[in-house]
């Protein structure tokens, strides 16, 4: 779902928009009128409740807590292309005493994980442990550890990774940080089912960042740069030239990319899709351009640069969606050549775009 790239400036956008902003409002009108009171003392009319979510978007799921203070998750799930719809409606929630909302399944307390876990299996679970490590681009790697006898096959292994990552580490961490690591045995105990499982893993997360560059792209002004090359499954070969080569592996191979694997400054990283130039200078002026005004903005800047088969990209760091206006005013001022659009890596912004010239048809599928 486009969302953050809608135009506020064009009717059909904004007409789009405020659409799905009026059936936000329904959807919490109705909340606070009909469903937080039955929730809060426990009986909850669930089936009325899931046609209200879903007159927003069946695409939505939601899980309330048990606790005290509850709290309710409204979550896209695998439909990552919601994130940031469902981020804007959970920022629209009325204030209720005695509640919480998020856009995230949050973690939930040590003591709790077994039973919370167990219930979300269906069975007992039989891992007793985890180790952590920096694994494949720029994550986490989860290995859990189970009893000396135990094997567990290939769909249970999967599925308590999932489903412990999310208990004990939360839906976030889990989407854009965790990596199934190898599993493995232990007498006893083992591995780190007690309060440090999230100390562990937030340890691994602080140590994959201070790899990062120290500064913000639009105040680095590191020029070295790496040539790398891949094969491109329909032919022909694929050259990425870059000043970050973490950062380009990743986005050319992790399509569960997640930008906050690599920043500090918690930047956004996309990339300008072009037509093919078979004079490199003429992309490399635009791509100069790019540079000097996105730095001198402060918006960000430019981290490398891709020649495909048929087309040509130039990959960009973004400082602030809150600033996306801006970055496309600097976009239209750079001399682009017609049918460009800016994408985005990161899964949860899978469908949103700026296309220039203007355009309602979006970019093509290239990757």
């Amino acid at each position: 779902m486009r969302w953050l790239t809608l135009d506020p400036e064009h009717p059909d956008d904004r007409r789009t928009k405020q659409d799905w902003l009026d059936k936000v409002d329904r959807f919490w009108r109705s909340f606070e009128a009909d469903f937080a009171l039955e929730f809060s003392q426990g009986r909850p009319k669930i089936d009325e409740f899931v046609q209200c979510l879903s007159a927003v978007s069946p695409g939505i799921m939601f899980e309330v807590s048990p606790t005290a203070v509850k709290t309710l998750a409204l979550t896209p799930e695998s439909e990552m292309g919601l994130r940031p719809f469902v981020e804007e409606m959970v920022g629209r929630a009325p204030g209720l005493p005695g509640w919480r909302f998020c856009a995230y399944r949050p973690s939930a307390p040590m003591e709790e994980a077994h039973q919370l876990v167990a219930s979300k299996l269906g069975s007992r679970p039989k891992a007793i442990g985890a180790k952590t490590s920096l694994g494949p681009q720029g994550r986490v790697e989860v290995g859990l550890v189970f009893p000396l006898l135990s094997k567990p096959g290939p769909d249970a292994l999967g599925a308590e990774f999932v489903v412990w990552s999310e208990v004990l580490f939360g839906e976030e961490r889990l989407d854009k940080w965790a990596w199934m690591g190898r599993p493995s045995t232990s007498v006893g105990k083992g591995g780190s089912w007690t309060s440090s499982a999230v100390e562990d893993f937030d340890r691994q997360v602080a140590a994959q960042l201070r790899t990062r560059p120290d500064v913000p792209w639009s105040r680095n002004r590191s020029e070295k740069c790496a040539l790398m090359r891949a094969e491109h499954p329909g032919g022909g070969t694929i050259v990425l030239n870059t000043r970050d080569p973490q950062l380009s592996n990743a986005q050319f191979q992790d399509r569960l990319f997640a930008s906050c694997r690599f920043s500090r400054f918690k930047e956004t990283f996309a990339t300008l899709i072009l037509p093919r130039f078979d004079d490199i200078g003429l992309r490399s002026a635009i791509e100069d351009r790019l540079d000097i005004d996105l730095t001198t903005r402060g918006l960000g800047g430019v981290t490398g640069s891709q020649t495909w088969p048929d087309h040509s990209r130039i990959d960009v760091a973004i400082e602030s969606l809150e600033r996306l206006d801006e970055v496309k005013s600097v976009l239209q001022g750079a001399g682009l050549p017609r049918q460009s659009w800016l994408t985005f890596y990161d899964a949860d912004k899978v469908d949103e775009w700026f296309g220039f010239p203007d355009d309602r048809t979006g970019p093509p599928k290239f990757r």
